[in-house]
């Protein structure tokens, strides 16, 4: 988070930039993001690979047979916020769009990178180049491109918070119960009684996943004037 805190303090003292903060880790983003197990961010993985799947079939077919895992790239973007992933402005559009939309839009962000960059993401031969060109692309990637791309209907369509809820729901049943069997797995072999279904496992805390789609109290906004 100190890379969000940073920005904020650029534009806000210290309390509102804590406020700020509290807000949109409490109220905004998904439960769970920036714990010991980040079940959040890894929920929000899997989710962002479905939408790729459904938005963008060839690109996502294509990341899959170089073998590239995606958590490789957008762990980092999910962590920071696009935070030194995009330019200044870029990045300062998004959180205004945050801010109004909701946690949805990292989803669309996310997405629209894979969309401006989709011919170079289908010319990389191999995991190398593939690799070298998502940890890189989005310095090169300005808010108009970005935001247009975010907001395209043609491809984009419509992404209901309630589906984006429900996926993040989906997905999280199945990481803690993953979780679960694998402590079970480890309890069997120390030769102790297996924990039974109502223990959390290890490293994941089993939390509500509602999601705030509403914007929260009326900020700052961090657009570059």
């Amino acid at each position: 988070m100190n890379f969000i805190t940073a920005l904020f303090l650029l534009f806000m003292d210290e309390e509102e930039a804590f406020w700020l903060l509290k807000t949109t880790v409490e109220d905004i983003l998904p439960q769970d993001y920036y714990t010991r197990s980040m079940l959040g961010v890894r929920v929000d993985e899997f989710v962002l690979s479905e939408l790729l799947a459904q938005k963008l079939p060839k690109v996502h077919s294509h990341i899959e047979d170089v073998g590239m895992p995606l958590s490789s790239v957008v762990t980092p973007w999910f962590m920071c916020l696009f935070i030194n992933i995009l330019p200044l402005e870029s990045t300062l559009r998004f959180f205004d769009s945050l801010f109004i939309e909701g946690s949805k839009m990292i989803f669309r962000v996310a997405l629209a990178l894979f969309k401006v960059h989709s011919k170079a993401i289908l010319a990389a031969p191999d995991f190398d180049e593939l690799f070298m060109l998502m940890k890189t692309f989005g310095e090169t990637t300005e808010a108009p491109v970005l935001m247009e791309a975010a907001f395209n209907k043609d491809w984009m369509g419509s992404m209901p918070g309630a589906k984006i809820q429900h996926l993040r729901q989906t997905y999280h049943t199945q990481l803690t119960k993953s979780a679960l069997e694998e402590k079970q797995r480890w309890a069997a072999q120390q030769g102790d009684d297996a924990p039974s279904e109502s223990d959390s496992a290890p490293t994941v805390h089993v939390v509500s996943t509602s999601v705030v789609e509403q914007p929260p109290p009326p900020s700052p906004s961090l657009s570059v004037s």
